[in-house]
C-alpha cells in the first residue's frame, strides 16, 4: 500500500523537475543571446551612427551589465560580478575618452580578466597550492583532503587551464591590436567557444582524485 502511495509522489517529483530544467535552458540561452549575439548585432546598428568605434562599442559592451543589473534588481540581491563589471566598464570607457575615443581599453578588457586568471592559477600550480583544488574543497565542503596523487592530478589540471587562459589572453590581445572592431568582436567569440571546449576536455580528463 505505501509503495502504491509512493509512486505518485515520485512521479509528481520527477515531472515537477522538467518545468525548473526548461527554466535554467531558457535562462541559459537568454544569457548567451545577451552577452554573446546582443553585443555584435549593437555595435552593427549603432555604429553608422555615432562618431566613432569607442562609442558604439562601449554601448554594445555595456548590453551584458546591463542584463546582470535587471537581474540584480528583480532579486534585490547585490550581484558582487555585476559589480565589478560595472566599475571595469566604467573605468575602461573614461580610459577610452582620455586617449581620444580610442576602442582599444574596452577590447582589452576581455583578455586582462582571462590573463590574469591564467596567470593566478599557473602561480598557484607552480606554488603547489592549485585553486582548482581550492574551488572544489569550497564547493564540497565537509569532504576529506585530496590524497597525493590526487593533489598532483589537481595540480597539473590548475597549470593547464592557466595556460589555455593565458594563450587565450595573447589572443585576444593580438586580435584588439591587428583586426577591426567588427571583426574583432566576430573573432573573438570564435576563439572563447574554442577556449571553452579546451576547458571542458581538460576538465574531463584530469579530475582531481581523492
Amino acid at each position: 500500500m505505501s509503495r502504491g502511495r509512493d509512486q505518485p509522489a515520485g512521479g509528481q517529483a520527477a515531472s515537477g523537475t522538467a518545468p525548473e530544467r526548461w527554466h535554467g535552458a531558457r535562462g541559459l540561452l537568454l544569457g548567451v543571446a545577451v552577452s554573446w549575439i546582443g553585443p555584435v548585432v549593437v555595435y552593427a546598428v549603432l555604429r553608422p551612427m555615432v562618431a566613432n568605434d569607442a562609442t558604439a562599442l562601449g554601448i554594445a559592451s555595456a548590453l551584458p551589465i546591463l542584463r546582470l543589473a535587471i537581474v540584480w534588481g528583480v532579486r534585490r540581491r547585490v550581484d558582487g560580478f555585476a559589480v565589478f563589471a560595472t566599475l571595469g566598464l566604467a573605468v575602461t570607457i573614461a580610459l577610452s575618452l582620455w586617449l581620444g575615443a580610442s576602442a582599444l581599453p574596452i577590447k582589452l578588457v576581455h583578455p586582462a580578466v582571462t590573463g590574469t586568471l591564467g596567470l593566478a592559477l599557473i602561480a598557484s600550480a607552480l606554488l603547489r597550492r592549485p585553486l582548482v583544488l581550492t574551488l572544489l574543497r569550497y564547493l564540497r565542503r565537509g569532504e576529506e583532503v585530496p590524497s597525493e596523487p590526487g593533489r598532483r592530478t589537481a595540480t597539473l589540471l590548475t597549470a593547464l587551464l592557466g595556460l589555455v587562459l593565458l594563450g587565450d589572453a595573447v589572443v585576444h590581445v593580438a586580435l584588439a591590436l591587428r583586426v577591426g572592431t567588427m571583426s574583432y568582436l566576430l573573432d573573438s567569440r570564435g576563439v572563447t567557444i574554442g577556449v571553452i571546449v579546451l576547458l571542458i576536455v581538460l576538465r574531463m580528463a584530469f579530475r582531481p582524485r581523492r
